[in-house]
């Protein structure tokens, strides 16, 4: 395996610093076609990732736009991951809110919207997301519609204050969504 990748992945910045100080390429993809960058969108704690990674190897120029196999992109991995901090500094760099994961045109604000992450769907919407975008699988979702059925087909296993924050949250999505559509 690439000893940048792996480096990443295990959130070791002084070793990525030194590897790319060595000339480890910031843009080299895995055979799973993820780059350092996304890599360090993706791994580590939830919510968190590799904030300090990402930042480097974005001042080091890694592509924040580009697109593995699958379609994925930086932004994506922040954003299915729920990593804020690591969301802003893409956007913040230039990547898109409004580009499509899937062959089905659903965005970024619906991804986070299924995924109910509030924060990230507000910051999203500043940042020029368009909350009126529909998806073209077939059903013509908003993420308000992803929302709602997160919401209606919810299951809680275990009614722990994890479970129940996430709800909460996604309740808080809905109802943000839906105040912005009625304007």
């Amino acid at each position: 395996m690439n000893l940048l990748l792996k480096a990443v992945e295990n959130g070791e910045l002084k070793r990525v610093k030194k590897l790319i100080e060595k000339g480890a390429d910031a843009n080299e993809c895995g055979k799973d076609s993820f780059t350092p960058l996304m890599k360090a969108c993706f791994y580590g704690e939830p919510g968190k990732g590799h904030y300090e990674i990402a930042k480097y190897l974005k001042e080091k120029g890694a592509d924040i736009n580009f697109r593995n196999k699958a379609g994925w992109t930086a932004l994506f991995c922040a954003v299915t991951r729920g990593n804020l901090k690591i969301v802003q500094l893409l956007v913040k760099n230039g990547a898109n809110v409004n580009e499509t994961i899937d062959a089905k045109g659903k965005t970024m604000l619906m991804r986070a919207a299924h995924e109910g992450y509030l924060e990230i769907v507000k910051f999203l919407i500043k940042s020029g997301a368009d909350f009126r975008q529909k998806n073209n699988g077939g059903l013509g979702w908003t993420a308000l519609d992803y929302a709602k059925c997160c919401l209606d087909h919810s299951v809680v296993p275990e009614q722990d204050r994890y479970s129940l924050k996430a709800e909460a949250e996604k309740r808080k999505i809905g109802k943000l969504l839906e105040k912005l559509l009625k304007k």
